[in-house]
């Protein structure tokens, strides 16, 4: 992973998806929305027996979905609103 020096690099070449489908999406569905703190836009990634494997990015969009690697999908939860719970408000914590 290479990124965080304000240039223009490369942080994850992992195919990402929505959380909200679990598939791609268009490039004009992509509009980004910034995180509340930059905590809240990594994930660990685990193995198939929850060992730690390192963190990747998610990015959150302005349509409250959220682009997450596609091998992580099972994080979505995290991510996606809650019945009665504003989606605003999960994004932030």
């Amino acid at each position: 992973m290479n990124g965080g020096n304000g240039e223009n690099s490369i942080v994850s070449s992992e195919t990402y998806v929505s959380c909200k489908t679990l598939g791609p999406l268009t490039t004009s569905d992509i509009v980004l929305k910034q995180p509340k703190d930059s905590m809240s836009m990594w994930i660990n990634k685990l193995d198939s027996n929850k060992q730690w494997m390192g963190m990747a990015p998610v990015a959150f969009l302005n349509n409250n979905d959220v682009l997450i690697p596609a091998t992580e999908t099972s994080q979505c939860s995290r991510f996606l609103p809650k019945a009665g719970v504003p989606s605003e408000d999960r994004s932030k914590n």
